[in-house]
């Protein structure tokens, strides 16, 4: 498919350009891998929005720049979109304009867009994209129990796109990040039983 940008070119010679930094080049695409992880882990745990969001920030930071090392700019471009609607989402509770359905719409046609000057070239960006759109909806519900499913559900789609891209770090951290999502529910919904028993006596 025509693309206007020829991403696949140029993220390769990001790759060809930072690889003369020989061991070095993959220490500092790790370290990013394993910041992000470290980040989504602790926004999985925890229960308060605002600070989900703020944690799911600085996870994306480091996801935009690993992917951007390993010349996937297809990819990064698609989580950048979550920096945006993260900063949008955050406002939801404060600002009414924040809670407009037209931001949602708007963030899933930028990633559709993204898509389709991209996917001819690499159809396993049609992980990422879902993972993109799925993760939308996840940080637009204010619903924090709703929000964990549709996370666990963005990160399978995260998990493949790593797994089909050889990116170790990638698929090895989404796998992570699923299981502390899933430890995230099960503390989530004990807490919420416990909260319906103590008002129930």
């Amino acid at each position: 498919m025509y693309n206007l940008l020829s991403i696949t070119t140029l993220g390769e010679s990001i790759v060809n350009k930072l690889s003369e930094l020989g061991i070095w080049y993959l220490v500092l695409v790790n370290v990013f891998g394993i910041l992000a992880i470290v980040f989504k882990v602790f926004e999985s745990q925890l229960k308060k929005r605002s600070l989900i969001v703020l944690f799911a920030i600085a996870s994306t930071f480091s996801w935009i720049i690993y992917y951007l090392l390993n010349g996937n700019i297809a990819t990064a471009l698609i989580v950048f979109v979550s920096i945006m609607k993260y900063f949008v989402f955050m406002q939801r509770e404060k600002y009414e304009w924040a809670n407009s359905p037209i931001w949602l719409i708007l963030f899933i046609a930028i990633q559709v867009i993204l898509l389709i000057f991209s996917v001819g070239e690499d159809w396993t960006t049609l992980f990422s994209a879902g993972a993109g759109v799925l993760n939308t909806f996840a940080y637009y519900v204010l619903d924090v129990k709703k929000y964990k499913y549709i996370l666990l559900a963005s990160q399978i789609c995260w998990v493949f796109n790593g797994v089909f891209n050889g990116y170790v770090v990638a698929y090895v951290a989404d796998i992570i990040i699923c299981i502390a999502i899933i430890v995230g529910i099960l503390r989530y919904t004990i807490e919420e039983k416990k909260e319906k028993n103590i008002d129930v006596q």
